[in-house]
């Protein structure tokens, strides 16, 4: 609520600018900020926002520092941006253009992979052997492959040979298939007699994530092609192979070049091995769908459109479960105010019977007493008293009809609250019904990737490739 760098940064965005200092103000939540810090900002550049409590914040010191500024075009136009798409809003402008990021072109790249090495030197190494015993280094000369006859009369070029070269203990060799169906894809061609080598090999990789609850298997083929002394696991190419692509037995006429990996040593492999699964763990991810919200993940392969249908089905679920609990809450105050009305409505029909009573006595009494003593010739103080009577008796029926009005009332008074409870609810079950709505949208993707336990190479080989 109130960290060690708030005051500070309150005293910047209020003062600097008397002291010719400039503060930029840069955060993704802007709800976190305090409005008084972004009422002094004078330049605004607003991307997209997720939430709406954001949005608000946002609008309400935009409204406190620009004045005049048309906060219903700014909503709206916030709300219908893409991706890198800012407005700019600036001081003694009424507009709010939209700009977006230009690209910006890098050479800066991380350390460079062995293979990237190797072809960066390669003039010097080439100019390193080419030199004299002296130390003179003399310019590289062009290669050309003089022909040479085998002992079984076929010809072949200086860097080849018939016989296959010796490969490490330990390591399956096999000759690619020309009619496999990756074989141009790697560099490969189907009529070619010359072959040189490559490695194949075959990953299982495991992604869990224990907040997922994810558990996902897949199996990674790759090829490395060609091989030089330092192998680059980064150009290996992806491919899908089955080991009917590879043959245990060699074809016939077949040419082995001569090339400078060290196909005697194991070390070699294993090299390649451990770092291709350090390469893998570190470029390989799968991407799932996700509602932080609602605590729901997608699965490998699942659509967007289905997450979202998912996600949506089970806001209403939560909607659903919010209401039950209103629902109950209401009931009562519901059930309370009919019994009320009940019983109102019951004490006006008796006060109604009890004045229509008491009005009939009244008039059959009155006007019996008062005519039977005139027309029976009764005296003067006789008719005088009989009309006391009639006059208490019409009282006793006006605070009879004032009784029925009272109840007739609170009967309207207890029906108008019955009616706004009802509006009351509705109100709560729209907005229970939209917050949840608005929380099953909100999808964003979570990068699952591998650790080194999690990556396995199942098979690894030297296969001869026809090229």
């Amino acid at each position: 609520a109130n960290p060690p760098t708030k005051k500070p940064i309150l005293t910047l965005m209020k003062q600097a600018r008397a002291f010719g200092v400039g503060v930029v103000l840069s955060t993704q939540n802007p709800v976190d900020v305090d409005y008084k810090a972004l009422s002094n900002a004078g330049t605004w550049m607003i991307g997209r926002l997720s939430t709406e409590r954001d949005k608000a914040r946002l609008l309400e010191g935009l409204s406190s520092a620009a004045g005049g500024v048309d906060i219903g075009l700014v909503d709206r136009t916030i709300s219908g941006l893409g991706k890198r798409e800012f407005v700019l809003r600036t001081p003694g402008s009424d507009s709010a253009p939209v700009f977006t990021t230009r690209w910006a072109m890098s050479y800066l790249r991380g350390p460079m992979t062995r293979g990237q090495i190797s072809q960066l030197m390669s003039d010097r190494a080439e100019a390193a052997r080419g030199g004299d015993a002296a130390g003179v280094t003399v310019p590289a000369q062009p290669h050309v492959a003089t022909g040479a006859v085998s002992t079984d009369g076929q010809t072949v070029a200086p860097d080849e040979t018939t016989v296959m070269p010796e490969v490490a203990s330990g390591v399956p060799v096999r000759w690619v298939d020309p009619a496999a169906a990756w074989l141009a894809e790697v560099g490969g061609a189907a009529h070619g007699t010359r072959h040189e080598p490559a490695v194949v090999a075959r990953v299982q990789l495991r992604y869990d994530d224990t907040k997922a609850n994810l558990v996902h298997d897949e199996e990674y083929e790759c090829v490395l092609y060609p091989l030089h002394e330092l192998v680059d696991v980064s150009t290996a190419v992806a491919v899908d192979y089955d080991d009917r692509d590879l043959r245990t037995t060699a074809p016939a006429s077949v040419v082995y070049a001569l090339g400078d990996m060290k196909l005697t040593s194991a070390a070699t492999f294993n090299a390649i091995e451990r770092a291709l699964r350090e390469e893998l763990t570190r470029v390989r991810t799968v991407e799932l769908p996700v509602n932080t919200e609602l605590k729901l993940f997608g699965r490998p392969g699942e659509t967007a459109e289905h997450f979202e249908v998912r996600c949506l089905r089970a806001a209403d679920e939560a909607a659903d479960a919010e209401l039950a609990k209103l629902r109950g809450t209401y009931e009562t105050k519901v059930a309370k105010i009919r019994d009320q009305i009940a019983a109102s409505q019951d004490r006006v029909d008796v006060l109604e019977s009890e004045a229509d009573g008491k009005r009939n006595s009244e008039l059959l009494s009155t006007a019996g007493s008062i005519l039977g003593g005139l027309l029976g010739g009764k005296s003067r103080s006789s008719l005088l008293g009989k009309l006391g009577s009639a006059a208490g008796r019409r009282g006793r029926t006006h605070s009879a009809q004032e009784r029925v009005d009272a109840a007739a009332n609170k009967t309207a008074r207890l029906t108008a609250e019955l009616e706004q409870l009802d509006v009351e609810l509705a109100g709560k079950v729209t907005d229970i019904d939209a917050a949840w709505m608005t929380k099953g949208k909100q999808i964003s993707t979570l990068q699952v990737g591998l650790e080194k336990a999690d990556v396995r190479v199942t098979q690894l080989v030297l296969a001869w490739l026809p090229v």
